[in-house]
């Protein structure tokens, strides 16, 4: 199963944009080069186009590392995630005759360092901003929570183990349930459904972000969940000053590999909807 998870995440990186893109100019440069396309003396127009592709490839790259480009994925990826949901909203379900009875929230990842004050596995970026929001809906409305996330990278601990580590040392909270064993989105949905279905929980609130919520919240439909989403960490700038958006940045790399692996993931999940998968 690691080594099908290793494949997976690095035919992701190769594919999306931008490192899709530096990975095709290299290919081609490579190729053309050891072809003999790129003699200097070639002055063909199939040539020409040839010696073009991979600077062409290149630009493309910086473009898609670009604010701009970044911040448009991420608002196509966003555009299904729903509004933001506040403590006062979840209590408000959550006192409804057919209102949630569980906050489910996924995790994001874990960043391992032999350094860190409270032992070498610490939650990402993505991981606390998640616990962060659900904690808050939790203490608010009183819902119990469901941590769910498996150990994908072969750590010690779960991401479920670890968020409630945190949960429990920073927020002064205890989880309802641990979903120790998923490995990406599907999981998290299938597994969960096994802990809270069969108990009658059916509603929940959906906790992850705001660019995952759309594949996320389909995955836990599709399981038997209705689904209240509350979505956390937007990413797609709507609003923010754009005097710098025009330059390629490593934050504008990642939100574009981020935006592309969610609305691939989401088209994926639609043709398998066709085929009954």
């Amino acid at each position: 199963m690691e080594h099908f998870l290793l494949f997976k995440r690095l035919v992701s990186l190769a594919l999306m944009p931008p490192v899709g893109f530096y990975l095709a100019a290299l290919v081609l440069w490579l190729y053309f080069a050891l072809m003999g396309r790129l003699r200097s003396g070639a002055r063909s127009r199939r040539a020409v186009w040839r010696q073009a592709l991979p600077p062409l490839l290149l630009c493309l790259g910086l473009l898609s590392s670009t604010g701009l480009v970044s911040g448009q994925l991420a608002r196509w990826a966003e555009s299904d995630a729903g509004t933001p949901m506040t403590g006062l909203q979840a209590k408000a379900l959550a006192g409804a005759a057919d209102g949630p009875r569980a906050i489910v929230v996924l995790a994001g990842g874990l960043v391992y360092d032999e350094r860190e004050p409270y032992g070498p596995l610490s939650l990402s970026w993505r991981s606390a901003q998640r616990l962060s929001h659900a904690a808050d809906l939790s203490r608010v409305s009183g819902l119990p929570l469901l941590l769910s996330g498996g150990r994908p990278e072969g750590f010690a601990k779960s991401e479920a183990e670890v968020m409630d580590e945190v949960l429990r040392r920073d927020f002064r909270l205890s989880a309802g349930w641990l979903e120790k064993d998923s490995h990406d989105t599907r999981d998290n949905a299938t597994m969960s459904a096994s802990i809270l279905l069969p108990s009658g929980t059916r509603r929940i609130i959906l906790v992850t972000q705001a660019i995952h919520m759309a594949r996320a919240r389909r995955a836990f439909e599709q399981s038997g969940f209705t689904v209240d989403a509350a979505p956390a960490g937007f990413l797609a700038g709507v609003g923010a000053p754009g005097r710098w958006r025009a330059l390629p940045t490593p934050d504008g790399a990642l939100r574009t590999w981020y935006a592309s692996h969610e609305l691939l993931g989401l088209a994926w999940y639609r043709v398998a909807g066709l085929f009954g998968q």
